[in-house]
């Protein structure tokens, strides 16, 4: 009788359990937290460095292209390694980048020109300005892209709401950000990084609402709620550009007098968390509503 010694099979590796779903607020989180620091970094390390016209737009245009890399790496490299990877990101990412080159740049710079007739009116008049022309504009195209894309199909927890309005997003802040660069010819490193990064966080922002909108119609389907959540979304646009316009060039004091970008990038953090952390609430408060009702332990359903 042949007889093994088990001492010389090979051990038996223990199967990896991936996650069901991506988390989206830590996969948000960290890429703040690089960008931040990237911002931060050329604003202090390269402030003595002089670029001439042509590098400008080329260090700007690379700056512009860092948070999409960091978009792969935290976001769209996750999502394969998990049970449940969100669809159409690449898409939704690609539509929102062509839509903004397509309507909202020519609309907002041929059309409207809200800077035209705003410059040197009251904090209000530019709040409503803005929100009305700049806000509703941009709001609308990402409704547009996570409408007819990913709604119906892919909005199936609130948390893809999140992913899909965080991804739309950038594909506009890249945009907006590759025309800085490009076409409005860029600045030094560290003001490029500054308001590249504020771009970003603040289109990030400003977009929860549209998506969350989305999300409660197709839960309880109604005609107006996604108009309000637009309209909000409109607004936190107005906001942020009528409060950073002040900030960046008073700084946050009354006294303060000339350009400060570190007062603009410090704002755009806190515009970004604030929103976050408001749209993280609403999401984990209504699942939890949910789990009670449908008698599931505390964050069986958890995103």
């Amino acid at each position: 009788m042949t007889t093994f010694d088990v001492r010389l099979l090979p051990p038996e590796e223990p199967e990896q359990i991936l996650p069901e779903y991506r988390s989206v607020w830590r996969s948000a989180l960290y890429e703040m937290i690089v960008l931040v620091i990237l911002a931060a970094g050329l604003q202090i390390g390269l402030a003595r460095v002089h670029l001439d016209a042509g590098q400008r737009q080329a260090v700007s245009a690379v700056i512009a292209l860092a948070p999409v890399g960091l978009w792969l790496f935290f976001t769209w490299r996750r999502e394969q390694r998990v049970q449940h990877p969100r669809q159409r990101l690449l898409t939704v990412a690609l539509l929102g980048l062509v839509m903004t080159a397509a309507v909202v740049i020519p609309v907002i710079s041929r059309i409207v020109v809200p800077a035209d007739w705003l410059y040197g009116a009251s904090g209000l008049t530019r709040l409503i300005g803005y929100s009305l022309t700049v806000g509703v504009v941009t709001e609308l195209i990402k409704y547009l892209v996570l409408r007819y894309t990913v709604w119906w199909e892919h909005f199936e927890r609130r948390a893809d709401a999140v992913a899909y309005s965080l991804t739309v997003s950038l594909g506009v802040a890249t945009m907006l950000n590759l025309q800085f660069a490009l076409l409005d010819g860029g600045a030094q490193a560290g003001p490029a990084a500054i308001r590249i990064v504020s771009v970003v966080l603040s289109q990030g922002a400003a977009g929860l609402p549209v998506a969350y909108g989305l999300m409660r119609m197709k839960l309880r389907p109604t005609v107006y709620e996604p108009a309000l959540f637009l309209l909000f979304g409109a607004f936190l646009h107005g906001f942020y550009m009528m409060m950073r316009a002040g900030i960046a060039i008073q700084g946050f004091s009354a006294r303060a007098s000339g350009n400060s970008p570190v007062a603009g990038l410090i704002f755009s953090v806190i515009f970004a968390l604030t929103f976050y952390g408001l749209f993280a609430f609403l999401i984990a408060s209504a699942d939890a509503r949910d789990e009670k009702v449908a008698g599931l332990e505390p964050g069986e359903r958890s995103l």
